[in-house]
Formats: structure tokens, C-alpha cells, sequence
């Protein structure tokens, strides 16, 4: 990942996640991100943005096991264009490429935890080497590597 073009977000998907295969035998994962705004509108209301995001391989396999409508989810990617021509009209769009994943406090767990304690999932540490990764060496525990299994006991599962 590019130090210089990196996102975090934090929202709820607005459905479930459907796992694709393309021509190539990849699995790809599209889906959308509700993310509420820090600042309220005219009528005291945080609005929201709703931010289209794609994941690949391990990475959309996670997502669409473990993730459903209405999920909190932690996305960490790169902005990047997707920019497509459709019946002579140009679109332009920008979605986040994922790269890691990031598991919330979901209403599956709300239960269990007391309130306003997050749900953090994902125990393997980063060992990407890679001097460009702003995340190198710091304590990464809240996402997923893109390809990576999660490795997670009964205990830790937020559901």
C-alpha cells in the first residue's frame, strides 16, 4: 500500500456482502460503507457518506463470511478511480480499494460487551517489511492482511 494515498474508515455496510468470482478465478467482494459525518447538519443530524469499496482474494472472503447488513466494519485501503463509460455517459466514481479489514462492535456482540467498548477481532500481527507501509511496526491487531486468514478461536468471534 502507498503511504501517501492510505483511508480508514469506520461505518456499517448498508447490505450484505456478496462474494463474486471473476473470469480469472479471483474472488472479489464489492460492497458499501455508511460512514456518518463528525459535524451535524442544519437540523442536528450527523450525515452520512456512503463510500463503495472492493476486496479481493482472502480479504472478500472474510468480509462476506463474517460481515452482513447493518455490521460495523473497519476498512483500510486506497482511493482509487473507477471512472467507466455506460450507455455514452461517463461516470465517475471513486471507491476504496481494501486492504485490510477491521472487525467493530457488531450487534451480534453488543450483548456481550459493555457499552462503549469496541469489538476488535483480527490476533496476527503485520508482516508485511515493506519501508512504504505507514503501519510497519505498529500494533496492528485490528485488521486483517489482505490474503490472510484470520486465525480466531470460538472466544474471540464476535457472534
Amino acid at each position: 500500500m502507498n503511504a501517501d494515498n492510505v483511508v480508514i474508515i469506520n461505518g456499517r455496510l448498508v447490505k450484505d456482502v456478496e462474494l463474486k468470482t471473476s473470469n480469472s478465478d479471483m474472488s472479489y467482494a464489492r460492497f458499501t460503507v455508511a460512514v456518518n459525518r463528525s459535524r451535524k447538519d442544519n437540523d442536528g443530524n450527523y450525515p452520512a457518506d456512503f463510500l463503495q469499496c472492493v476486496a479481493f482474494g482472502k480479504t472478500a472472503e472474510t468480509v462476506s463470511q463474517y460481515f452482513s447488513k447493518g455490521d460495523m466494519i473497519g476498512v483500510m485501503g486506497e482511493i482509487q478511480d473507477n471512472n467507466h463509460e455506460k450507455d455514452g455517459v461517463m461516470h465517475y466514481e471513486k471507491q476504496i480499494l481494501v486492504d485490510r479489514i477491521g472487525f467493530r462492535n457488531n450487534k451480534q456482540n453488543n450483548t456481550s460487551k459493555s457499552s462503549g467498548e469496541q469489538g476488535y477481532y483480527a490476533p496476527k500481527s503485520n508482516t508485511n517489511t515493506n519501508s512504504a507501509d505507514p503501519f510497519k511496526n505498529s500494533n496492528n491487531g485490528n485488521f486483517i492482511l489482505n490474503n490472510e486468514t484470520p486465525d480466531l478461536n470460538d472466544d474471540e468471534l464476535p457472534f
